[in-house]
Parts: C-alpha cells; sequence; structure tokens
C-alpha cells in the first residue's frame, strides 16, 4: 500500500486505496482504515490532508462544496461524454473527518492538530448543519455544488446504482441510513472538541436540539432493520448490512432491544459461510449485491460485539477468518463474490492489495491474540475506549503519566531511568509508582494501589474531573475515572476518555 515509491499529495505521504488498480487516495478507505486498528499513523496523515484540501467553493464538475472533504485524490471522470468528475463525489467523508479528529485526540491528547486545522473543522460542521433538515434528516443533495447529479450515482460506501430509480440515481435530496448514523455520530464528536478547545471551534448557528432531532430520525430509519435510504421518491428498502454497520457509530443506549432484534431478523438473508454478504435487493450495474467485502466484517463484528448480538457477531466472524486466511498469504482482496451454497469465487475479487482489507486483517490478528472474541478490547467506537494506544510502551505510555505526576510532587529528584522523591512525611525517599510502598505515607506510590492499606485517609483524584477515589479503586484494571488516571500505570489495559462527552 505503501510501495516503494509513496504517494505524495500536497507534501505529505499517503497510503494508496489499492494495488494495483486504485493507486490513488481514498479519504473514506484511509480514514476507515486507520479507525479500525486504532492506528495513528495511518489517521493523521489522511486528517492532516483532508483538512488542508476541505473545500472552499461550489463546483458542479467536481461536486466540491464548502466545508465538504475530497472523495478521491486526483478524481476521474466516469463518464467521457461528461464534465462531472468524482474528486468531491462522497457525503460520508466530511463527517469521517471529524469523527477521525476527535479519535486521534483520544489517542495522542494532541489538541495542536485540532486547533491548527480549527477551520477546516469548523467549516466541516457547517457543511453538516447545511445538510441537516428541520425534521432530522441528513440528506446528498447535487444543488448545494451547483449540479442536479454526481458522477457517481450514489455517493456513500455503497456507491453502486440505486435500485428501483431512472438511470440509477436517487431523486433528491436523499438519505442513507448509514449516513445518518454516521452524521450523529459526527455531531458528537465535534461537540466533544468544543469542549476540548473552546476557543477555537465555534457552535453559535447550531440549533439547540440538532443531535436529538439527528437521534430521533436514526431511530426511525433503523426500527425495521430493512431501510437502505430515502428521498422524493419514497424508501428503498432490502436485507442490508448498513442497519447493522450503522451501529458501530452510535451509544448502546440510543435503541431499544426491539430495533436491535429486526437488526438481526433483517441480516439472516445475508449470512453466508464467508461473513456478511452485503446486500440482497434487486439491482442492475452493483458490485454490492451477493459480495462480501472483506474490511466490512471488521466493522460488523466489532459493532455487534458491542451492541451483545451473538449470532451476527459469529458471522461476521467468519468472514474475519476468511480474511485471516487469504493474508497468510500476503492477499487482501476488497471482496469476494458468492456463487451457490456460500462457494467463493476469485472472479471480482478487486484490487488483491486493499487499503481497508489490512486493517480488517489487523483487527483479525487481535480477535486472534486475545483468544476469545468477547474479551477484545480493540476500540469498537469512536467515542469508547480504544484497547491499547498506539506506540504505547512503558517509556511512553505510563510513565508518560507518572512524570506528570512527579513534577507535582515536592522535591523531585530524576534520572534516566526513575523517579526519586522525598517522601511527604519528610521520612526518607522513594521511587515513584513502582508498585513498592517505600514511604511511610504511602506518597511514593499515587498511582499504584501498592500503599493502599496505608492511603486510608487520602483520596485518590482523577486528572481531568473532580471526582475523587478510595485508593483501593486505583490500578484495579476497573475505569473509574472518565479519563482513565485511575488505571493509567495499567500498562495492557486503556480506558475510555469519555470527559468530554
Amino acid at each position: 500500500i505503501r510501495n516503494d515509491r509513496p504517494l505524495v499529495v500536497h507534501g505529505t505521504a499517503q497510503y494508496q486505496a489499492g494495488l494495483p488498480r486504485f493507486p490513488r487516495v481514498f479519504a473514506r478507505d484511509s480514514l476507515m482504515s486507520a479507525m479500525l486498528p486504532d492506528s495513528v499513523k495511518l489517521l493523521r496523515p489522511i486528517l492532516v490532508l483532508s483538512a488542508e484540501t476541505i473545500g472552499t467553493r461550489a463546483s458542479h464538475i467536481s461536486g466540491e462544496e464548502p466545508g465538504k472533504v475530497f472523495h478521491e485524490m486526483p478524481g476521474m471522470k466516469l463518464d467521457v461524454r461528461e464534465m462531472a468528475r468524482t474528486d468531491y463525489n462522497s457525503i460520508d467523508s466530511t463527517l469521517l473527518f471529524v469523527i477521525g479528529m476527535f479519535h486521534h485526540f483520544r489517542l495522542t491528547g494532541d489538541t495542536k492538530i485540532i486547533k491548527d486545522h480549527a477551520g477546516a473543522l469548523n467549516s466541516a460542521f457547517k457543511y453538516i448543519l447545511r445538510h441537516t433538515s428541520e425534521d432530522g434528516y441528513f440528506q446528498e443533495d447535487p444543488k448545494h455544488c451547483g449540479s442536479v447529479r454526481f458522477a457517481l450515482a450514489c455517493t456513500y460506501w455503497k456507491d453502486s446504482p440505486m435500485p428501483n430509480r431512472e438511470n440509477g440515481q436517487p431523486v433528491y435530496p436523499v438519505t442513507f441510513t448509514l449516513v445518518q448514523a454516521q452524521a450523529l455520530c459526527a455531531v458528537r464528536c465535534f461537540l466533544a472538541l468544543v469542549r476540548v478547545v473552546p476557543t477555537a471551534l465555534r457552535t453559535a448557528s447550531m440549533p439547540e436540539d440538532l443531535e436529538p432531532r439527528l437521534l430521533a430520525t436514526t431511530r426511525h430509519m433503523l426500527r425495521t432493520g430493512r431501510i437502505v435510504a430515502v428521498d422524493q421518491k419514497g424508501m428503498l428498502e432490502g436485507a442490508s448490512t448498513d442497519s447493522l454497520h450503522a451501529l458501530w457509530y452510535l451509544r448502546k443506549h440510543d435503541l431499544d432491544g426491539e430495533t436491535l432484534s429486526s437488526i438481526q431478523d433483517s441480516l439472516r438473508a445475508l449470512e453466508t459461510d464467508w461473513g456478511y454478504s452485503t446486500a440482497k435487493i434487486s439491482q442492475r450495474g452493483t458490485y454490492h449485491n451477493g459480495v462480501v467485502w472483506s474490511f466490512e466484517q471488521a466493522f460488523l463484528h466489532a459493532a455487534a460485539v458491542r451492541f451483545g448480538l451473538v449470532r451476527p457477531a459469529q458471522v461476521a466472524l467468519r468472514g474475519l477468518h476468511r480474511v485471516s486466511k487469504l493474508a497468510s498469504h500476503r492477499l487482501f482482496p476488497e471482496r469476494l463474490n458468492i456463487r451457490h451454497k456460500g462457494h467463493v469465487t476469485d472472479a471480482g475479487m478487486g484490487p488483491h492489495t486493499q487499503q481497508w482489507t489490512v486493517a480488517a486483517a489487523l483487527y483479525a490478528e487481535a480477535i486472534q491474540q486475545k483468544g476469545n472474541a468477547k474479551e477484545l478490547e480493540i476500540h469498537t467506537n469512536p467515542e469508547a475506549a480504544a484497547g491499547s494506544i498506539v506506540g504505547s510502551s512503558l517509556a511512553h505510555g505510563s510513565t508518560r503519566y507518572a512524570a506528570h505526576v512527579g513534577s507535582l510532587l515536592k522535591g523531585l529528584h530524576g534520572n534516566a531511568s526513575e523517579a526519586w522523591f522525598d517522601c511527604f512525611n519528610g521520612e526518607g525517599t522513594g521511587i515513584l509508582n513502582n508498585q513498592d510502598c517505600e514511604c511511610a505515607d504511602g506518597s511514593d506510590e499515587p498511582s499504584t494501589a501498592a500503599c493502599s492499606h496505608l492511603n486510608t485517609n487520602r483520596m485518590f483524584k482523577c486528572a481531568a474531573s473532580a471526582v475523587v477515589l478510595s485508593y483501593e479503586k486505583v490500578a484495579d484494571r476497573v475505569c473509574d475515572c472518565c479519563d482513565g488516571s485511575d488505571e493509567f500505570l495499567t500498562i495492557d489495559k486503556h480506558c475510555p476518555y469519555a470527559c468530554y462527552m
């Protein structure tokens, strides 16, 4: 994907979408690929590129509009008889950009990238507001770029021609169920970022009921598990993975049990021996019907696990096993065509090395390392815990917090490997947070439970909130602080960063 000759766009090296046929950058592919394995290495370059090339004007040729993140770079014509190009032909890239920015903050705590690209984030949020109707539908409509259609028939990730519509084109405006959930998540993530850097991001023009309206419409579109889209001609319904995929962007309390049951029931028609087929809808000119898309199995599995949907999790896991088997042969195909009785043929596999299939393989590897899918702690929601901090180690993870705490302690003495300081009671010295209670007052272990028997009269204060805890709850592998500071020194445990949610 990187190749020996990295693809450099606007001065930044980017990962290519797929080889050999797609040596280009797709914002959607790169953003989703980065969020599956919690990879800052994947995420940061595409965030920077998205921000620096965010739309500033309306173009009926490229689909550009202010605040819109590009679809593919460079874009292309799909019909030589027309002027329309694909450069900005995606409704979801802007949403994923906002979600990705919050995701990056959770993983790194870095606010500089937010401040550096606050203009792009504010513009993206205005784009979301502009595309949200009064009744809470997040709508795609080419009128915003001065056109009546796009080069692509559909502008979310399933960009095959739309069934039961003339020339496969929606009757605009159109709302896609999956994108509706992404819009809700993007608004939540933007509001969270506002709390992080309130001086840089603006919500002055936001209606107070924006989030509730988006949530109500999301619930409505997911109620049967079969609504794929709604346009001016009516609802498009059928068996599709969109309803389960949408859960990846939602909170567990967003939906009731009846809706979750409907989603599970709607998926049965899509089950195969190799995971979930993407759709079963009467459709011409499609490469999504009757096809298992490799990357989506990871999103489906993650969503099913988090919402406690056992059967969907098992089916998606079968797909991930197939992804892993192919990966062992250095094959990362985009999709697998399904034929009779669930057999897979190699026809129509797409690029043999696809970026987001590689990400799905990394996700599958994480599951195998855990040994039990139920114990999976890898990131499954842009607003929930990551299973690991990318680049985390004893040197770069836990001791970073120890150094922060140590700087607040009086009489600190430091060297290359250990942080010594004078015990608070003035009697001796101790090594900071080494799981050994060396000070008689327990002051050398502010972030472990080693001195909990001495700390009965002293409480642990969470780093980013006013919450205080008994030291028995520190380093006990249970996340009690919204910032996870009570478990910072538990190296293989990463808590949700939920203080701003």
